[in-house]
């Protein structure tokens, strides 16, 4: 036999595929936060390879304390048994929650407002059935310039956060 230290072939390759879904777990949620970050266009399924990639990490670690029992390491904060999760990927799985929050939110509210864009002396119109506003667009700012009817806040609220988007471009 071995060395008291050296891994079977079992243990090594154990180890391998755990810390390569770790490193796939850590490059998926790398990519999803920059593209999130970017306001890059998602995948169809954006949550699907993220909710993969943790379980595959999960997953090869029962199979990496089941091979290596010495590898189970303290408890962790989310209660989960320490032979099937590493304490030291709280922070990833912390992520992945807040990147699952903010795919979950719910559309911006842009999305009720119908617009077409019509190129009139730099003004661009928005258009809705029942609502007419004009907002001047200049490169760097955007400007309200009125409303057709004062009471609807829940428009103004709307038109607010599509402004804001057209700030940031």
């Amino acid at each position: 036999m071995g060395q008291p230290g050296e891994l079977t072939k079992k243990q090594s390759d154990a180890l391998n595929t755990y810390n390569d879904a770790v490193k796939n777990f850590k490059s998926i949620l790398g990519q999803r936060r920059a593209q999130i970050n970017s306001k890059q266009s998602l995948p169809n399924l954006p949550g699907q390879a993220l909710y993969l990639a943790r379980i595959n990490m999960m997953s090869t670690y029962k199979d990496l304390t089941d091979a290596l029992p010495s590898k189970i390491g303290k408890p962790n904060k989310f209660g989960i048994p320490p032979a099937y999760f590493d304490a030291d990927n709280e922070p990833l799985i912390d992520e992945y929650r807040s990147l699952f929050d903010i795919l979950e939110a719910p559309p911006v509210q842009r999305a009720k407002i119908r617009y077409a864009i019509q190129d009139v002396e730099k003004t661009s119109v928005f258009i809705d059935q029942r609502l007419i506003v004009g907002v001047k667009v200049r490169r760097r700012n955007s400007e309200l310039v009125g409303f057709s009817d004062f009471g609807r806040k829940r428009v103004v609220r709307s038109l607010y956060v599509l402004i804001m988007l057209m700030r940031a471009r």
